[in-house]
């Protein structure tokens, strides 16, 4: 008879998550040997609707001086590109558009202010927002407009052709039961950082290729340094966990718009990674970044978000260490692996005719791949579209590792596409966590995802669903 697991997390989540919300080397210096991986199914972009006659020619008549407003979040050190982009439109574009851009530094101030927003009718235009943020905002009166009739408007849409070059993983993720909320903005994704010249001296001529394999590497190199360190970095965020179910083969959400944790699928990857740990082939560093650790051989595997690889470059080149290091997708089961990608998008909030039309040249304006390039090279971030990739081949400040990086998007999927996510993944990074404390057993792990399942399944009738 197992054992009942103590539920003090998972109400300290109910309590407190009810108001959460979430969330340089030349090109040719390191040689990428890229993983023999298989990707994940590849993803459907949704079908070009019924081609209708143009719909806006009238409205875009009577342009000249419209003014919008567009709140965004830009929270990073150096020039703020969402507002030298948005002054460069306001001084060309032929309308005669004034996009007023509005800084809110973080999106929980920014999901605070628009919900407030909402209340007292004084919105912006336009906003960039999270799925899980804008599901919000149009929960009770369509204020998130439809971009479908303005995507494939004959005189104003982006055309076949831009919209081919999206990333298929990115284009669909702001398509929800036929609706088009949103178009990417800026997306990142949790990937394995992976020292192969550590694992080459190992006795590993190859990334490993599926969990057996990333144990196996883990494991001989925590007996190499013989220090208690050496093996995978523990991350529990929620990418990192998601990423791990997912390369299990599950996923967490139903065709009746729930959730799902309580899985095999689900348990085989919590069972993987607390075997890690007790083994002794996974090991907590004392900080939240741990760059300088990876840099230091203290750790063969690094769970970051693609923002942090060059951050990561520096550490090497601080640490004085020319050990090549990639990015690796988190291996599955049958040499199916993935990453998890997320991030937030341009949102169109419902106005005047004119002001949506204004609001929608505006973020065509933004998706241009020289645009998209801008914001690619100020944060790190994955490239929405491929001609932004191409562009950027040129700039040599920009490392080989993040190249790499992108040539892993083909394993991409996203995060549930739901309300209640913004409270839920916090629920499962509280249950991984629970995985790597001193008293859990794993006869306990049945009873772990009951109450992931249960907590779930709570949030969500509380969060709603799309």
């Amino acid at each position: 008879m197992r054992k009942k697991l103590k539920p003090i997390a998972f109400f300290l989540t109910l309590l407190f998550l009810t108001t959460a919300c979430a969330d340089s080397s030349s090109l040719e210096s390191t040689e990428i040997k890229y993983p023999a991986l298989s990707p994940s199914p590849e993803l459907q972009a949704d079908p070009t609707p019924t081609v209708h006659p143009p719909q806006f020619d009238d409205v875009a008549e009577d342009l000249q001086g419209t003014e919008i407003e567009f709140w965004y979040v830009w929270n990073r050190y150096g020039d703020d590109p969402f507002q030298e982009m948005a002054d460069q439109f306001n001084s060309s574009n032929e309308y005669g558009i004034t996009v007023n851009a509005v800084n809110k530094s973080d999106f929980r101030d920014l999901d605070k202010d628009l919900n407030e927003g909402i209340l007292s009718g004084e919105l912006p235009e336009i906003a960039l927002g999270y799925n899980y943020q804008y599901l919000g905002w149009d929960a009770d009166d369509n204020t998130v407009i439809d971009m479908i009739p303005y995507t494939y408007d004959p005189s104003f849409g982006l055309g076949e052709e831009a919209i081919s070059d999206f990333y298929p993983v990115f284009w669909d993720h702001d398509l929800i039961d036929g609706k088009r909320y949103g178009l990417p903005a800026q997306r990142t994704g949790q990937v394995i950082l992976y020292n192969q010249t550590w694992a080459e001296e190992l006795g590993f001529e190859k990334p490993p290729r599926n969990p057996e394999e990333f144990k196996q590497q883990a494991c001989v190199a925590s007996v190499k340094k013989g220090d208690g360190t050496g093996g995978w970095f523990i991350n529990t965020s929620p990418a990192s966990v998601l990423s791990w179910v997912y390369a299990f083969g599950g996923d967490v959400t139903t065709n009746e718009d729930s959730y799902d944790f309580d899985t095999p699928e689900a348990s085989a990857a919590f069972e993987f990674l607390y075997d890690l740990k007790d083994t002794g082939c996974a090991w907590q560093p004392g900080t939240l970044y741990p760059n300088d650790d990876f840099a230091t051989r203290r750790g063969l595997f690094y769970t970051s978000s693609v923002v942090g690889i060059p951050i990561q470059q520096d550490a090497f080149e601080i640490a004085g260490n020319e050990d090549e290091w990639i990015p690796i997708p988190f291996p599955g089961l049958g040499g199916t692996s993935v990453i998890t990608v997320y991030g937030p998008s341009y949102v169109i909030l419902s106005s005047t005719p004119k002001e949506q039309l204004a609001a929608w040249l505006f973020i065509k304006y933004m998706l241009e791949p020289i645009n998209q390039a801008v914001l690619v090279e100020a944060d790190g971030s994955f490239p929405i579209s491929r001609s932004t990739v191409s562009l950027l081949r040129s700039n040599a400040s920009v490392n080989s590792q993040w190249f790499a990086a992108v040539e892993l998007l083909d394993y991409g999927k996203f995060e549930p596409r739901y309300l209640s996510w913004s409270k839920v993944r916090a629920a499962l990074q509280d249950a991984a966590g629970i995985l790597f404390t001193i008293n859990f057993d794993s006869a306990e792990m049945a009873d772990l995802l009951e109450q992931l399942q249960s907590t779930a399944e709570e949030l969500h009738a509380m969060g709603g669903g799309n």
